[in-house]
């Protein structure tokens, strides 16, 4: 009772002093393979595993099943709570076939031993589908985890301990459908039975708390995502000091939340922290330092830092090579993040060459069946011959994931909405409009029918609606493309903050539609919008801000309100001057617009002073045959035949 009570208090080293003095008297009483040794041995290798000491925990769990399989002979609860232990160790490890085999392996003992409907059994179901889902067998883990429920719910109250493991079990299925809302109540709901149970400080408290906030990152609720892991921080760095692997992961969680808030610099200072903790934690290494270092190398790329995110990438390579052979899909997401900083460098052959690799690893690892991860590595394979304008090739590759996407989830899933869109895009690219908007319409139906209830849901439904108008745009619907966008933009901003970049990209879809059908007053209010959006976010001197001033400006010139357009248009050309001097393609587009508008109100010389500053720039960067280098040409000779200029402006043609 006493190490029950230090186990519930998180005492773990003084739980583990209570086991190992009842191993050392029972050592002396029975014999070296007494099933009363053997639960001593796995209760120690449990605490260790809640240590993260797992190598150390797997070792006591081996030595405690070879004594009970030799004492039993046959099936025994025993052996099947030793290789519920060992299921765990084999989750941690990421060997999730081993996992599933121990705790099926497991079921199989209980069902033999005990009526149907044993809490044992439900528990060891709740721990099976906890393993289908993290294979991403969802629905498969969703049916199992819904007849343990039913089982416990014989057993035990709402409020049982053993129901925070069910909640915490359905709240990991959610989060692999995609349905974070729903992830994020059943962890809480967890997280209140665990408060009723444990002190405020337990490590599955603590737990719960970064499992609430991985959800809220993924929400893109990052000050909440915040507040929960630097909670669970606060609590580890008090209760479990020498947890340094727990604390290392907080950082990294931490860092995640920093990153997709595009504060990489702080993101960057977590990730090598938890690195420093993990080196020293693990001192012959461990396959966790190998994530860590492609954490750091991702933010590195992002920075456009490739020769050192490459370095950091290929330290993770040689860990992996020594320590992550059990899960040789790890290799594989390493391979990826190579494939990623070569895309970024846009050496996109090379990058789909690693792609390739790392498909030809995840085909060999899942025994060639259409697993649903390989539909994601196929998906971006298609990607990258969609940026390649590859399109042919690109709808095979898209066609393939599709195929096994629906083959995994026939009740509908996200993954293929999104893949019916990749689809649609390389159609819309191929200007077959019909197609492309018959398979975003296909993509809407399947988001609708998985349920618009939660924030992210509905942020898909947004893009699709924003896919549709681009379509109508394009086929000069542009009524119909208004009142999509306006659809999205009502989403987004019931689910966005008021300054979020999805907003400003729906503002300027329907300006750029109203503008079409030539109503300018209305798109004048959206560009605005998002100019006042732009300054808000972006340092005053960013090309987003040039761009929104241009988009006002050619608005107002299309109105004939030439002063205006003017004012806008220099204030454009004064940013990129004082900012960024050397942008010679975006100064020659200012100039050459600026002397447009000047032309328009007859100021000839100043017109031909801003045109020949333009053709000066076109000159030094394109051949003289050039269209850019021939329409300033043409412009020139334009403004001398109004100037009555006859011989200077034959010159220019």
């Amino acid at each position: 009772m006493k190490k029950k009570l230090l186990y519930i208090e998180g005492k773990f080293e003084e739980a583990i002093n209570f086991h190992e003095q009842a191993l050392q008297i029972r050592r002396k009483y029975y014999s070296s393979d007494h099933p009363h040794i053997a639960n001593s041995l796995r209760n120690i290798g449990d605490i260790f595993h809640k240590k993260d000491r797992y190598d150390e925990a797997f070792v006591y769990f081996q030595e405690a099943l070879t004594i009970l399989e030799k004492y039993y002979k046959s099936f025994h609860p025993d052996i099947a709570k030793c290789m519920s232990s060992i299921g765990y160790y084999f989750r941690e490890q990421r060997n999730y076939d081993k996992s599933l085999e121990s705790h099926q392996r497991s079921l199989t003992i209980y069902e033999k031993c005990y009526p149907t409907d044993h809490v044992s059994i439900a528990l060891t179901l709740n721990d099976i589908a906890d393993s289908l889902g993290r294979q991403d067998k969802n629905n498969e883990a969703l049916n199992v985890h819904c007849r343990a429920l039913q089982m416990h719910k014989k057993f035990i109250q709402y409020d049982h301990i053993d129901m925070s493991k069910y909640f915490c079990t359905l709240g990991h299925i959610y989060s692999g459908q995609g349905h974070y809302d729903m992830a994020f109540e059943s962890y809480q709901q967890s997280l209140a039975v665990l408060k009723k149970s444990f002190f405020s400080g337990h490590i599955d408290i603590i737990c719960l708390l970064h499992n609430i906030g991985v959800v809220l990152n993924i929400l893109e609720k990052f000050d909440d995502a915040m507040i929960f892991h630097r909670q669970a921080l606060t609590m580890e760095e008090e209760y479990y000091p020498s947890f340094q692997a727990k604390i290392a992961q907080t950082f990294i969680w931490i860092g995640h939340v920093l990153r997709n808030q595009e504060k990489y610099e702080e993101a960057l200072d977590h990730y090598k922290q938890a690195l420093v903790m993990q080196k020293s934690y693990y001192p012959l290494g461990h396959v966790n330092i190998a994530f860590t270092l492609q954490n750091i190398g991702a933010i590195l790329s992002e920075q456009g830092k490739y020769d050192e995110a490459l370095e950091f990438y290929q330290q993770a390579t040689i860990v992996l090579e020594k320590h992550g052979l059990h899960n040789r899909c790890d290799i594989a997401f390493n391979l990826m993040g190579f494939g990623n900083i070569l895309c970024n460098q846009e050496k996109l052959d090379e990058a789909i060459d690693y792609y390739q690799r790392a498909l030809q690893i995840q085909k060999d690892y899942y025994d060639h069946s259409d697993h649903p991860n390989l539909a994601d590595t196929i998906n971006n394979i298609g990607n990258l011959l969609c940026r390649q304008k590859k399109y042919d090739e690109a709808m095979k590759f898209y066609k393939e994931a599709l195929r096994i996407q629906e083959k995994n989830y026939p009740n509908g899933h996200i993954k293929i909405a999104i893949t019916l869109n990749n689809i649609g895009h390389v159609l819309m690219n191929q200007t077959k409009y019909d197609e492309s908007l018959d398979y975003y319409q296909q993509a809407y139906s399947i988001l609708v029918k998985l349920g618009s209830y939660y924030p992210l849901d509905q942020l898909q439904i947004a893009f699709n609606l924003s896919y549709i108008s681009d379509v109508l745009h394009l086929q000069k619907k542009y009524q119909e493309a208004v009142e999509y966008q306006q659809r999205a933009l009502s989403i987004r901003e019931k689910c966005l903050p008021s300054t979020h970049k999805q907003i400003i990209t729906s503002c300027i879809k329907i300006s750029r539609s109203l503008c079409s059908q030539k109503k300018y007053i209305d798109a004048l209010e959206f560009q605005q919008r998002a100019l006042s959006i732009e300054e808000k976010i972006e340092p005053i001197n960013h090309t987003n801000i040039v761009d929104r001033l241009c988009e006002i400006g050619k608005n107002f010139f299309d109105q004939e309100k030439y002063d205006e357009a003017l004012e806008f248009f220099q204030q454009a050309l004064t940013i990129i001057e004082t900012s960024d001097p050397f942008n010679h393609g975006y100064n020659a587009t200012l100039l050459n617009s600026i002397g447009k508008i000047l032309k328009q109100q007859q100021k000839y010389d100043e017109a031909l002073t801003f045109k020949n500053r333009a053709l000066k720039i076109r000159e030094t960067h394109f051949p003289s045959n050039h269209q850019h280098i021939a329409s300033i040409l043409n412009d020139i000779s334009i403004i001398f035949h109004e100037q009555n200029k006859h011989d200077e402006a034959l010159d220019c043609t």
